[in-house]
C-alpha cells in the first residue's frame, strides 16, 4: 500500500515478471526509465542519451532530475530518497 500526504492510496493485488523485450509498451517504460536514470547520475556528458534527456525534459517542461507531484499528469517521476541509512547494507 502506498500512501502520501495527498491520501492517495494504492494497492498491488498482483505482479509477474516478463520479458521486456516480448511486450512493447513494457520496452517504451524500460527506455523512459533509462532516461530518467540517466538525468539523475550522468549530467552533463555529451552523448545521445544526453540528447534523448534535455529533447524529453523540454518537451515534458519538466526536469528529469527532480520528482513532479503526483498529479502532474501524462509522466511522473516519483524520486526517492532514504531516510535513514543502515550500517549493515
Amino acid at each position: 500500500e502506498f500512501s502520501k500526504e495527498n491520501n492517495i492510496n494504492v494497492n498491488i493485488k498482483h505482479m509477474q515478471e516478463y520479458k521486456s523485450k516480448d511486450i512493447p509498451l513494457l520496452q517504451l517504460t524500460d527506455f523512459f526509465t533509462g532516461v530518467v536514470f540517466f538525468a539523475n547520475n550522468y549530467k552533463n556528458q555529451d552523448s545521445a542519451k544526453n540528447k534523448i534527456s534535455e529533447y524529453l525534459s523540454e518537451k515534458l517542461g519538466q526536469k528529469l532530475d527532480q520528482g513532479t507531484n503526483v498529479l502532474f499528469e501524462k509522466f511522473n517521476i516519483f524520486k526517492w530518497i532514504p531516510k535513514k541509512k543502515y550500517e549493515n547494507y
